[in-house]
């Protein structure tokens, strides 16, 4: 299976699965967040991706100026996407974010067409998304050792096109 890194994600992939797993692994600054969140996007949109769980627990508080991306440009470009379920892992220490994510899927709510869950733990997330144990033991155990290597595979998606800013913004359905 392979791992895709940048600076700010560590990705797992699973074709046959359809799935696609995040975790923010970026310092505490937001500077990298947009552009990371592209290429997750990109990726998932290349690959065709139908369940995705994003670790957002290192994640620093929002700001409302990424709070506003997220929902005028980011959103509109993971919409179109064949997803049918997300996971959002996000422990009780992260209160604000689970709120400002919550708001956005709540200000987006006829527009989303798959299943999203918050889940506290990032196993408990993967159980509910994979519900093969032997896959899920399989994606469990891959994870861990590739969690605590410091390189992984690179493929295009490793690293940033080099204009790499915000998407247009796209025109929301009325």
């Amino acid at each position: 299976m392979p791992f895709y890194n940048t600076a700010e994600l560590r990705i797992q992939h699973d074709e046959a699965l359809g799935l696609l797993r995040a975790e923010w692994m970026g310092d505490r600054s937001l500077a990298r967040l947009q552009p990371a969140l592209v290429t997750l996007q990109q990726l998932a949109e290349v690959k065709k991706i139908t369940h995705v769980q994003l670790e957002l627990n290192s994640l620093p508080d929002l700001s409302v100026f990424d709070q506003i991306w997220l929902a005028t440009h980011w959103m509109p470009t993971v919409l179109p996407l064949p997803l049918q379920q997300v996971v959002l892992v996000l422990g009780s220490a992260r209160v604000y974010n689970v709120h400002a994510i919550e708001t956005l899927l709540a200000a987006l709510r006829g527009l989303i067409h798959f299943d999203v869950q918050f889940f506290a733990q990032s196993e408990a997330g993967l159980h509910w998304l994979v519900p093969d144990p032997a896959a899920l033991a399989r994606l469990l155990a891959e994870w861990q050792p590739a969690h605590n290597l410091p390189g992984a595979e690179r493929d295009s998606f490793a690293e940033y096109p080099p204009a790499c800013g915000p998407p247009s913004p796209l025109a929301l359905p009325t």
